[in-house]
């Protein structure tokens, strides 16, 4: 199987066309995204870190988010939309009134990817290909699978702000049901955390980023997603969310209590919020506030070393 680059940037992944008779629907913390097109349409999408998330089986729970393949002119207007922010190297967020428009060129200078258009708080996304997305040059042809990474970051951010969802930086790990957060920058241990979990016989969500999706009776369940870390580890699947675990290094297996109010102060760094956008940022921190007092909350400190399991077990007994 061939390398391709995806996009301009200096990440290269493995393509796979999706077997016959697979469903192209993409399962990302509880959204189900279906591609709709006129015509025949063959995503192909990255094998090593999202190929699970086409299959993953579906509960019936998830919300449906149809991606409309648009197949008129490309070069659609941008007149009476304001540019919000603009990461000048990948993406673009534009808005009028209550749309949003994302543009996906990875080099300002060269042609655009793909453009997004939706309502944060609606199930429907229109897409316009451009060309470099198109396997053979024909939208009747393959395509790469829109919703892919670093567009579906942002779009997720934005779909699930209106829904009590959050994509946080962490590594989040499942035991017996249950599941545990552990936030942290870059550096802070993520990924080693993951692969110690992972000998202990844990179960691991993703060892870079987590969806946190608040539940009608006013729960969390913690997905995982394919945006990994070091560690490489993810799992399409999501479980009862009932703490979150700061991460801090040590020389020894503690964990030290947090009050809501604190852990809602920590969490800000390392939750995706488009702070450009306060329309779309106020519901972000609400999720936020209620997530830190919903769940307990504390600061762990680890080592490269056995013995966290019964340190976590032990601090979730004391609920």
């Amino acid at each position: 199987m061939s390398r391709r680059k995806l996009c301009q940037t200096k990440v290269f992944v493995k393509v796979a066309t999706l077997a016959t008779g697979q469903s192209s629907s993409l399962l990302l913390g509880g959204l189900l995204f279906r591609i709709q097109a006129e015509h025949a349409c063959f995503p192909v999408c990255p094998d090593t870190r999202y190929q699970e998330f086409f299959s993953a089986a579906h509960s019936g729970t998830e919300e449906t988010i149809t991606v409309r393949i648009i197949e008129n002119d490309f070069a659609v207007s941008m007149a009476g939309w304001n540019r919000l922010f603009d990461t000048e190297e990948t993406w673009q967020m534009w808005g009028r009134g209550a749309l949003r428009r994302l543009i996906y060129q990875p080099d300002p200078s060269g042609p655009c990817f793909t453009k997004m258009q939706f309502d944060p708080s609606g199930s429907v996304v229109d897409c316009w290909v451009g060309q470099p997305w198109r396997v053979d040059g024909s939208l009747s042809g393959r395509i790469y699978h829109p919703v892919l990474y670093p567009v579906d970051v942002a779009m997720v951010m934005y779909l699930l702000a209106s829904r009590g969802g959050l994509v946080v930086h962490g590594c989040g790990a499942v035991r017996d049901g249950k599941a545990v957060l552990f936030p942290g920058v870059s550096g802070s241990g993520k990924s080693t955390l993951a692969r110690l979990l992972v000998a202990d016989g844990w179960r691991v969500l993703s060892d870079d980023r987590v969806i946190v999706h608040e539940q009608p009776d006013g729960s969390f369940r913690y997905h995982g997603t394919p945006w990994l870390g070091e560690a490489d580890l993810a799992e399409a699947t999501d479980a009862a969310g009932i703490g979150v675990c700061f991460l801090r290094k040590g020389n020894a297996h503690a964990i030290y209590p947090v009050t809501a109010s604190q852990a809602f102060l920590r969490l800000l760094p390392v939750v995706s919020v488009p702070w450009y956008d306060p329309v779309m940022m106020d519901p972000i921190l609400a999720t936020c506030g209620r997530f830190t007092q919903k769940v307990r909350c504390g600061e762990l400190t680890f080592k490269r070393d056995a013995g966290l399991t019964p340190v976590l077990m032990d601090w979730l007994k004391q609920r």
